[in-house]
């Protein structure tokens, strides 16, 4: 097996996407409680940084919203406008997703539901972020912006961030990582297969979790999660 590249196993999803929810090869997710609280933290000695390009994928659950609290789904560089961090979160605005790299604050228009499923996905091709949102069997038109990045290493952090809102309130799955931008058409794919599918061959993966049960990364980086306070319920 090629460094880098997907193990074979359960996650590989033949299912399509319902007007409601993915569907799942998977059997258990992360779930996650501001109030205990619960995150997940990955060494990721290889994650871009800097200008590099870079492509995170994540599906995501909500619990509440109210208050700020949605959360960070991932986060990752350091709190500084000068580094530009890299994370999705819900609630800093409202009911909407957002994306953020100090400053940018996209949200899409789409609002949020509480315990509904939902695909995310936030690049950087070395010039533009660039985010997309899976909703109700439609994956969205891409929201950019333009700016040069400076992004710091540090943890890769699932469930936490160090901008609010902090941490996550409910549930994550098939967290994905690269060293790449991906484009529409794999993005479409990763979307298409549903919560739980495989990451995209060839492609820079730097970072697998699908969060069945562990945190462990199937990458074959050896990039495990270590875990705090983490429930494993049905998706």
């Amino acid at each position: 097996m090629e460094v880098g590249q997907p193990l074979p196993g359960p996650y590989v999803s033949t299912g399509k996407i319902s007007k409601v929810v993915a569907s799942s090869n998977s059997n258990l997710v992360a779930s996650f409680n501001p109030a205990l609280p619960s995150r997940i933290t990955a060494t990721v000695t290889s994650i871009p940084t800097g200008a590099k390009p870079r492509t995170v994928t994540a599906w995501f659950s909500v619990k509440n919203i109210n208050n700020n609290g949605g959360g960070n789904i991932f986060f990752y560089g350091l709190n500084d406008c000068s580094h530009y961090w890299f994370s999705t979160d819900v609630g800093q605005y409202q009911d909407q997703l957002e994306i953020n790299t100090c400053g940018s604050n996209q949200a899409f228009s789409t609002a949020i539901n509480i315990n509904t499923w939902y695909f995310v996905t936030f690049e950087y091709n070395g010039t533009y972020q660039i985010g997309y949102l899976g909703s109700g069997g439609t994956l969205s038109s891409p929201l950019t912006s333009s700016f040069v990045a400076n992004t710091e290493y540090s943890p890769f952090y699932i469930g936490w961030g160090q901008d609010p809102p902090g941490y996550w309130n409910g549930s994550i799955a098939d967290v994905q990582v690269y060293n790449t931008a991906l484009s529409t058409a794999q993005i479409q794919k990763l979307y298409s297969e549903g919560l739980g599918g495989a990451p995209i061959p060839n492609a820079g993966l730097m970072g697998w979790w699908p969060l069945d049960g562990n945190a462990n990364d199937y990458s074959a980086n050896n990039n495990n999660g270590v875990t705090t306070n983490i429930n494993w319920v049905s998706p």
